[in-house]
C-alpha cells in the first residue's frame, strides 16, 4: 500500500532527478507495488491484517514524531485500538470501527483545546485507525471493493509520480512553502492531470461506464492526497523532524511513503459511506 514522493524543486543544475536520489525509490517501489497488489487480490483477511500492521506501524512513527520518548503503554493501547477498530470492520461493524475513529478524533481535538499533552498522540490514534478502518470497509469482499482499491491506489500513484517528475523538470512557484517548502505549483497540477488521466483509463479497462465520475473522484483522491502530504510535512516540521523512520530506502517511513494513501482512503470512504452507507463504500465510490 503505497504511495508518497515529494514534489520537488529542480537541483541547481535542473533536469531529471539524480541517479543516487531516484534509485533507492525505484527498487522500494518495485517491491512494495506488487506486494500491495498481491494483498489487494486477495482481499479477505490477508488485505485486513496487512492494512492494521501498516496502521499499527504509522501509529508508532507518529508517536516518534511527535514524543521525545514514547511510551510503550501508549504503543500497545494504540496498537490494541487499532486492530480493534480493524477487527470490527472485518465482522462486519464498520458503524462501531467508524465510531473509534470519530471519538479519537473528538478526545485529540479536545485536547489541543486544553492544551494536554495527550493531544498529539491522540490524534495519531485518530490518523492511524482511520487509515485501517478506510481502507477495510473499501475492499470489502468482493469484486467492487478490489476495484475501488485498485483505483485509490492509480489515483495516488499517478499523482505521486508525476508530481515528483513535473515539480523536477519545471519548478516554479512554491504551493506552501510553510508547510513544505520543496512542493511547487507544477508538480501539484502534474500531479493532478496525471490522476484525471489514470482515472479515465481505469474506467475504461474497467468497463466502467460512467467515466466522468470516476474522474472526477480520481481528481478529488488526487487533491486529498496531496492534502495529506502537506499536513504529513507540515507535522514533521513543526517537530523537526526530517523523515518519519528510515524503515524504507529512499523514502524514509511509512508515514513517509503512504501520506497521500492515508488521506486519499480516508476521502475515498467518506464519499462511499455517504452515497452508500456502511456495507458499501465501494459501491458509493464506483457506481454513480
Amino acid at each position: 500500500m503505497a504511495a508518497s514522493a515529494p514534489t520537488e524543486t529542480p537541483s541547481p543544475k535542473g533536469g531529471p532527478p539524480a541517479a543516487a536520489d531516484l534509485l533507492p525509490r525505484v527498487m522500494s517501489a518495485l517491491i512494495m507495488i506488487p506486494v500491495a497488489l498481491a494483498a489487494t487480490w486477495y482481499g479477505g483477511t490477508v488485505f485486513a491484517l496487512g492494512a492494521i500492521v501498516l496502521g499499527i506501524g504509522v501509529f508508532i512513527e507518529w508517536l516518534g514524531i511527535v514524543e521525545t520518548r514514547s511510551s510503550p503503554q501508549a504503543m500497545v493501547t494504540g496498537a490494541v485500538i487499532i486492530a480493534g477498530a480493524g477487527l470490527m470492520v472485518m465482522l462486519g461493524r464498520t458503524d462501531a470501527a467508524a465510531a473509534v475513529v470519530g471519538l479519537a478524533a473528538v478526545a485529540a481535538a479536545a485536547y489541543f483545546a486544553l492544551g494536554a499533552a495527550k493531544a498529539w498522540p491522540t490524534a495519531g490514534l485518530a490518523y492511524s485507525a482511520a487509515l485501517v478502518v478506510a481502507l477495510i470497509a473499501l475492499r470489502g469482499d468482493d469484486w467492487t471493493g478490489f476495484l475501488a482499491v485498485l483505483l485509490l491506489f492509480a489515483a495516488t500513484w499517478s499523482t505521486d509520480i508525476f508530481a515528483y517528475f513535473v515539480g523536477r523538470a519545471i519548478g516554479g512557484p512554491k504551493l506552501a512553502p510553510r508547510y513544505s517548502p520543496k512542493k511547487t505549483w507544477s508538480g501539484a497540477v502534474g500531479g493532478l492531470v496525471a490522476a484525471v488521466a489514470a482515472g479515465a483509463l481505469f474506467a475504461l479497462v474497467a468497463g466502467i461506464e460512467q467515466v466522468g465520475a470516476v474522474i472526477a473522484i480520481s481528481a478529488a483522491l488526487s487533491i486529498a492526497g496531496q492534502f495529506g502530504d502537506f499536513m504529513e510535512s507540515g507535522l514533521k516540521r513543526r517537530f523537526g523532524v526530517k523523515d518519519s523512520s528510515r524503515i524504507i530506502p529512499g523514502h524514509g517511513g511509512l508515514m513517509d511513503r503512504i501520506d497521500a494513501l492515508t488521506a486519499a482512503a480516508f476521502a475515498a470512504a467518506v464519499i462511499g459511506f455517504l452515497r452508500a452507507g456502511f456495507d458499501a463504500p465501494a459501491e458509493g465510490v464506483l457506481q454513480w
